[in-house]
């Protein structure tokens, strides 16, 4: 119940036009409720499949998401469960984040969920906070999940796709996203390096925000040279170093501006 109300809340705050407004909260009968307006429409999880091989179609439709959650981080607010199924497409082809009972309202105190625990949805999850750090939780986490929609929308699944929640946080925490050899003929470079770079595993190396993320996109968009860079032949062997012998190679990174 009180999760409810927080999500309710935080939702409350937000008016942007791809968010969907809280119009009011309130109790019927002794249970809770909120109304918003009907958006005329699907999940973006039904329209994954149009996406591929449409890398500015797709880079377009995250531009907006991302222009979105930062309204929403500028106001305290982490959604905390980003992914094609929370965000509605309406007739018109306009996306609308949705479902903040996950969120988080970051000038508050509350703690509902049970220490330790993994709030989020496995395939979207940053892995910062599979490790279970108090501090872990920033608008970083966002940026990550907002990166993994992207990378859905030109590879058709997650790049951590398993069959069970918990291969899926070892992935997350252990291997390197990489970008299948079709989807690699099919996607732009520029925006294979804006997906990697807010994919990476130190949340240091990502975008400092989601509005950075969204920049970045409109700069590919323009046809203008991006900020982040793929990482160099050296980087990548360090980094294939640290994960040891046996590591399996995959189809370039994003590294630090």
């Amino acid at each position: 119940m009180t999760r409810f109300k927080l999500g309710a809340e935080a939702a409350a705050l937000l008016h942007h036009p791809n968010i969907v407004p809280i119009y009011s909260i309130g109790w019927q009968d002794g249970q809770p409720f909120f109304t918003m307006p009907l958006i005329d429409g699907s999940t973006l999880a039904h329209h994954v499949q149009a996406f591929m091989g449409k890398p500015r179609k797709a880079a377009s439709l995250m531009e907006k998401l991302a222009r979105a959650v930062h309204h929403a981080h500028e106001r305290g607010v982490l959604h905390r469960d980003l992914k094609p199924a929370n965000i509605l497409i309406d007739s018109a082809g306009e996306p609308h984040v949705t479902d903040f009972g996950l969120a988080r309202i970051l000038t508050r105190q509350e703690r509902v969920t049970v220490t330790g625990s993994i709030l989020g949805t496995s395939s979207y999850v940053a892995p910062e906070l599979l490790g279970g750090k108090p501090n872990a939780l920033t608008v970083l986490c966002d940026v990550y999940s907002l990166s993994i929609v992207l990378y859905e929308l030109l590879c058709g699944s997650p790049p951590f796709k398993d069959l069970t929640p918990l291969r899926e946080f070892r992935r997350a925490c252990e291997d390197e996203a990489r970008f299948p050899q079709a989807a690699v003929l099919t996607s732009a470079t520029d925006l294979r390096t804006i997906c990697l770079k807010g994919l990476s595993k130190d949340p240091r190396q990502r975008y400092k925000s989601a509005l950075d993320l969204a920049e970045d996109l409109r700069r590919y968009l323009d046809g203008k040279p991006i900020r982040a860079r793929p990482a160099s032949a050296f980087e990548r062997a360090a980094k294939l170093a640290k994960r040891g012998p046996g590591s399996p190679c995959f189809w370039g990174e994003c590294w630090c501006w």
